[in-house]
């Protein structure tokens, strides 16, 4: 499968999607799932803003750092590259990420679906699985990822007139 690196651009967007979303400035229509309460206790609660977008920053820090490592690992064979190289680009593609974080695009509830589809799509965890186990984070961060993707379509989902008309719940 061919992978790529996401802008700084994709992953701004989505922390500040993310930000907005999980800290209910969208009026309350969102609500995060029960079972990743233990991983954004603060978001989930609301009780403190600032550690409520650490949480969020943490978790999209490990992301990018996934990504960059699942990308370059994928490719490091084809290119031939040797591991000194391979982590410099690593280092020098993830401080990237982290220090271009000025360019955002406001995202809609369905823009940040996909965005959230393409960047899980682009973590392959085989090739850096090879090398060594993922960490407790690295794991936690791929289940939330997943999770936070599988409730936001649910979440347009059941937003739509067609679900609210919907029998199926009790036929």
């Amino acid at each position: 499968m061919s992978s790529f690196l996401h802008s700084p651009t994709q992953f701004n967007s989505v922390q500040n999607a993310l930000n907005n979303l999980l800290l209910d400035k969208n009026n309350g229509s969102y609500h995060l799932p029960y079972k990743l309460k233990k991983y954004f206790p603060e978001c989930y609660d609301k009780s403190n803003v600032t550690k409520g977008l650490s949480e969020i920053n943490d978790f999209m820090n490990t992301i990018r750092n996934l990504s960059v490592l699942c990308v370059n690992l994928q490719y490091k064979e084809k290119d031939n590259c040797n591991m000194i190289n391979l982590d410099a680009d690593i280092e020098t593609e993830y401080k990237y990420l982290i220090t271009n974080s000025k360019s955002i695009i406001k995202l809609n509830n369905i823009d940040l679906l996909k965005a959230l589809q393409s960047i899980n799509y682009q973590i392959e965890t085989e090739h850096l699985e090879q090398l060594r186990a993922l960490t407790p984070i690295e794991k936690a961060s791929m289940y939330i990822l997943t999770e936070l993707t599988n409730s936001i379509a649910l979440h347009i989902v059941s937003n739509t007139d067609e679900y609210n008309k919907s029998k199926g719940w009790s036929l």
